[in-house]
C-alpha cells in the first residue's frame, strides 16, 4: 500500500504546480493583522520581568515568543522593562550560558529538542548559537543525541523533526540536512500526516497524522530544499487542508498555528500561490479567537504558549526568523559572539560522511585554532556521542583514512568549515565555533579495520607472528573480492598467513579477515602494500611497516616503582640498557601516558590505568626491538588501602580536616573516600600513600557513632580495616 502511494505521489509532483490555485483574494485586511500583531507584542512586553525573563519555564519555555516577536519587528536587545534594565537577549544569553543546562531545559533530564529549540531561538534573538560562549555551543549538545540521524529515542519522531528544522538554520552541509529529510520522508503516514511516533510497521503507517507533527515535519522538509510540489510535501499539505473545520480552525489554537507555519515554511502563504479561500478562512477564525488584552486563549483563558503559536503563524509563518533591524538602526542586528583566543578549550563539531549513506554527526573539546588532525586526535579519545572516530590516518596529502574509509583512485578526503568550498582535508585549522565538515568523494566500497599494520623490529629471518585486517562491504549490494596481492619494495618480506575474503562473494555489510605474516628479509625499513580488490570497484590498501634491524633489542633491568594504584599516573624511573630510537613504553599492553628518555640506560614514565590486583610487564620498544619481559620488569597495580587516619575523633558535624594514610591512592582528583555513608569533600592527595580530606557530617546526628573510612580509586575500593580505618563522631 506505502509503495502504491509514493508511486502516485511520483505523478502527483509533476502536476502538483499546474493544480495549485492562483492567490487567494484576501479577506482580512492588513490593518486588522497590524493591529493584531501589536496587541499580542504588548501582552509579551507586560509578561516581561525587570531581570529581562519572560516568564518562568514551566516545561513550555516562554523563549518560544522570540520567534515572533522578531517576526513583528521586535528585537531581543531592545527587550527590556525600561531604560537602563537588562534586555531578554541579556537575560537568556546569561540563562543558557550558565552552569547548570537545566535551569532551563523542559525536564530535569536535557533533550535534543531542548538544544534544537535553543537554536531557533537564539537565531531569532540574534546570538549565535554555536558561539553562546567558550564552553556553550548548542549543536556541540544536540549532535551528542544523534543515532544515525534520528536524535533522542528513534521512537519519538518530534525530536528528528526539530533535529531538521534547527540544522536547517546552521552552517552545515547539505548533505546532513538532506539526511534528515531523507527520514521524514520515509516516516509520512498514509493519510500523509506525522505523528510523534515513526512509521516501524504496517499499523504505524496507517495510524491518523498529527496536525501539529505535521506541520514541524514539512518546516524541516522545505528548510532541507523540498517545495510545496515535491511528494511528501504535497500530501501533507492537503492533509493538514482535510482537518480544517467549516469555521476555519485546524484543531485547536495551537494546533492551527503549527499547521499555518508547516505550509508557510514550504511557501505557502498570504499573498502565495496555492494560498486558498479555506486559508485565508483559518486567518480569520485564529483572529477572531484572540483576546481583548492581546493573548490567545487555551481552554478559555489567555495562555502565553498559544499566543507565542498563533503570533508567529501570523508574522513568519515557520520556525525561522531573522532578528530585526534595532529601534536605533546605528546598534548591531546580532549580538557580537564572544571573542575566544587560540588555545582555549572549546567544543567542536564534526560531521562525517564516509559515503554509502554512512554521515555522522558528533561533538569533542579540542582547542580553539587547533588542526584537523589535533581535532580527529580529540575525538578519538572521546567524543559525543562516543566512537564517533574510531581511526584515522594522515599521509604527505592529508587525510588518507578516517573510521577504515578509504577513497578509490581520484578521490579522497574533503573538508569544509561552516559549509564553505571544500578543500582536500588536511591540516586546516579550525575556527571557535566552525562546524567541520568531511566527505569521503569516490569512496571505496570496501571498509578495513585498520590501514596500516606495525610489525616489530625483528632480526632478518625471524619472525614477529602476524596481525589482522577486517574487511567490511559498505554497499547495498554483494561485491566480488578478488585475488589478494601484497606489492611493494619488501613485498617479499611479508605473507598473507590465513583469509577468508578472497574469492568470495562478500554480502553488505558483511566482512572477512586476512592475517598478515612479517619476517623481514634485510636490515633496515622495510615497507609494502596489502591490495584487497573488490570486482569493479577498484582495491583497498593496507600499508604493511617494520624494521629488519642488526642490533639486540633492549633490556629492562630496574623499576623504580614497582606498584601503583589503578588510577594511573604513577611516576616510574626504568633502568636498562639500548634506549634508542624509542617508539613505545608499555603497561602491558596500555601504552605508557608519557615517557622521557634521559639516556639510553633511563626513561622516566608515567603509568596508564590498570586492574586492580594484577601485575604487568613493562616492556619498552625500540628500533632494535621490544624488551624481553622479566622478573625485573613487575608493576602490580594495587587496590587502594586505608591503614591509618589522623585525628580520628570530631564532631558530627563534620568540617574538620584529617590526614588519611594508606596504599593504592591517587594523585588529583581520582581518589574517593567515605566516612560511613557520606562522602568527604576537598580530597588532596599529594602522594599514592596520603591524601588530606574534609570530614562530611554524621550520617546520624546527636549521638556517638563509629565509621570505616573507606577510599575508592575508579572501581576499586579498599576493604574495611578495623580498627585503622576508623572515625569517630561525638
Amino acid at each position: 500500500m506505502r509503495r502504491a502511494w509514493f508511486k502516485y505521489l511520483l505523478g502527483l509532483s509533476f502536476a502538483v504546480l499546474a493544480l495549485l490555485p492562483a492567490a487567494a483574494s484576501a479577506t482580512v485586511t492588513e490593518q486588522q493583522l497590524n493591529e493584531a500583531t501589536a496587541k499580542a507584542v504588548s501582552y509579551f512586553r507586560g509578561k516581561q520581568q525587570a531581570n529581562g525573563s519572560l516568564g518562568a519555564n514551566g516545561g513550555l519555555d516562554p523563549a518560544w515568543a522570540f520567534l515572533g516577536l522578531a517576526g513583528a519587528g521586535v528585537n531581543t536587545a531592545d527587550l527590556s522593562t525600561g531604560p537602563g534594565q537588562p534586555s531578554a537577549q541579556d537575560y537568556y544569553l546569561g540563562l543558557w550560558t550558565g552552569p547548570n543546562d537545566t535551569a532551563w531545559t523542559s525536564t530535569g533530564q536535557p533533550q535534543a529538542s531542548d538544544y534544537e529549540r535553543v537554536i531557533m531561538l537564539a537565531n531569532a534573538a540574534g546570538l549565535e548559537p554555536m558561539k553562546l560562549s567558550a564552553s556553550q555551543n548548542m549543536l556541540a549538545k544536540m549532535a551528542g543525541f544523534d543515532k544515525n540521524g534520528y536524535f533522542g529515542l528513534k521512537s519519538t519522531l518530534n525530536q528528528t523533526m526539530f533535529a531538521s528544522i534547527a540544522l536547517d538554520q546552521l552552517p552545515v552541509p547539505g548533505w546532513l540536512t538532506e539526511q534528515e529529510a531523507l527520514i521524514l520522508e520515509a516516516n509520512v503516514h498514509e493519510d500523509g500526516g506525522w505523528t510523534f511516533s515513526n512509521v516501524e510497521s504496517q499499523a504505524a503507517y496507517e495510524r491518523p497524522g498529527e496536525i501539529d507533527l505535521t506541520g514541524a515535519a514539512l518546516a524541516g522538509l522545505c528548510g532541507a530544499g523540498r517545495t510545496a510540489s515535491s511528494p511528501a510535501v504535497a500530501k501533507g499539505i492537503a492533509f493538514l487542508e482535510s482537518q480544517r473545520s467549516a469555521n476555519g480552525q485546524i484543531g485547536n489554537v495551537d494546533s492551527t498555528s503549527w499547521a499555518l507555519d508547516g505550509m508557510g515554511a514550504c511557501g505557502v502563504k498570504r499573498g502565495s500561490v496555492g494560498w486558498t479561500a479555506g486559508d485565508e478562512h483559518t486567518i480569520e477564525w485564529l483572529l477572531s479567537t484572540q483576546l481583548s488584552e492581546g493573548a490567545w486563549p487555551s481552554n478559555g483563558t489567555a495562555n502565553y504558549y498559544a499566543t507565542q503559536d498563533a503570533l508567529r503563524a501570523l508574522v513568519i509563518p515557520g520556525f525561522f526568523a531573522e532578528p530585526p533591524a534595532r529601534v536605533n538602526p546605528a546598534e548591531p542586528v546580532r549580538r557580537a559572539p564572544v571573542t575566544v583566543p587560540n588555545g582555549t578549550q572549546v567544543p567542536v563539531v564534526l560531521a562525517i560522511n564516509a559515503g554509502f549513506g554512512q554521515i555522522q554527526l558528533c561533538s569533542t573539546t579540542a582547542s580553539s585554532g587547533a588542526s584537523l588532525p589535533e581535532v580527529l586526535a580529540a575525538a578519538q579519545a572521546k567524543s559525543s556521542p562516543a566512537g564517533c572516530v574510531s581511526q584515522y590516518e594522515m599521509g604527505s596529502g592529508g587525510l588518507t583514512s578516517l573510521n577504515g574509509a578509504t577513497a578509490k583512485s581520484g578521490g579522497g578526503w574533503k573538508l569544509s568549515l561552516d559549509n564553505g568550498t571544500e578543500h582536500a582535508a588536511a591540516s586546516q585549522t579550525i575556527g571557535f565555533g566552525e562546524v567541520i565538515g568531511l566527505r569521503l568523494e569516490e569512496p571505496s566500497v570496501l571498509e578495513v579495520s585498520a590501514t596500516s599494520l606495525e610489525f616489530e623490529p625483528k632480526t632478518p629471518g625471524q619472525s614477529d607472528g602476524t596481525r589482522e585486517v577486517t574487511v567490511t562491504n559498505r554497499a547495498a549490494s554483494s561485491v566480488n573480492v578478488q585475488a589478494l596481492r601484497i606489492v611493494g619494495g619488501a613485498a617479499g618480506d611479508y605473507s598473507i598467513a590465513s583469509q577468508s575474503c578472497a574469492g568470495k562473494a562478500l554480502g553488505s555489510g558483511a566482512s572477512c579477515a586476512i592475517t598478515v605474516a612479517f619476517t623481514p628479509g634485510a636490515v633496515g625499513h622495510r615497507e609494502a602494500t596489502l591490495e584487497v580488490p573488490a570486482e569493479g570497484q577498484g582495491a583497498v590498501a593496507i600499508a604493511l611497516r617494520g624494521d629488519g634491524t642488526s642490533a639486540p633489542p633492549p633490556t629492562v633491568t630496574k623499576l623504580s616503582v614497582k606498584k601503583g594504584p589503578t588510577a594511573g599516573g604513577t611516576s616510574v624511573t626504568i633502568t636498562g640498557t639500548r634506549f634508542a630510537g624509542v617508539k613505545a613504553v608499555q603497561f602491558g599492553t596500555g601504552n605508557a601516558v608519557s615517557y622521557t628518555v634521559n639516556s639510553e640506560t633511563s626513561i622516566t614514565a608515567v603509568a596508564p590505568t590498570g586492574v586492580a590486583g594484577t601485575t604487568v610487564d613493562v616492556t619498552i620498544l625500540a628500533q632494535s626491538g621490544r624488551s624481553a619481559v622479566s622478573s625485573k620488569d613487575r608493576f602490580k597495580y594495587e587496590k587502594p588501602t586505608v591503614t591509618k587516619v589522623s585525628s580520628n575523633i570530631g564532631s558530627s558535624a563534620g568540617g574538620n580536616r584529617v590526614t588519611i594514610t594508606g596504599t593504592g591512592f591517587a594523585l588529583g582528583s581520582g581518589t574517593a573516600f567515605k566516612f560511613g555513608k557520606n562522602a568527604a569533600t576537598a580530597v588532596e592527595c599529594t602522594s599514592t600513600t596520603s591524601c588530606t580530606v574534609t570530614v562530611p557530617a554524621a550520617a546520624k546526628q546527636g549521638k556517638e557513632s563509629v565509621v570505616d573510612v573507606i577510599v575508592a580509586v575508579g572501581k576499586s575500593k579498599s576493604k574495611k580495616n578495623p580498627p585503622n580505618d576508623q572515625y569517630t563522631y561525638v
